[in-house]
């Protein structure tokens, strides 16, 4: 065998399997980076829809307390009262 043969077989049996390695890391970590981001994806997608579903109850509950500060303060039958005593005084 000459040099330059015993020098091919070492870089064979040397670094070609650590080459090997060093693919299958850079593929396990590109797999594991892609997981992660589709966790946080499905993350975020439902952090927006859980708040989605806090603003319309929120909204539910303001039109509730709204209409019933307005029945509570009976707007429609004070007036109807204050016309009828302005309608009085000016008789």
């Amino acid at each position: 065998m000459s040099a330059i043969e015993d020098v091919r077989k070492v870089i064979q049996d040397l670094v070609a399997p650590e080459l090997k390695s060093l693919a299958i890391m850079v593929e396990s970590g590109e797999r594991e980076s892609k997981l992660r981001d589709e966790s946080l994806a499905k993350e975020e997608k439902l952090r927006d829809e859980m708040t989605h579903v806090k603003l319309e109850a929120l909204s539910a509950k303001m039109d509730y307390q709204y209409a019933s500060t307005m029945n509570a303060l009976n707007l429609d039958k004070r007036i109807e009262v204050l016309e009828r005593d302005k309608q009085s005084a000016s008789a």
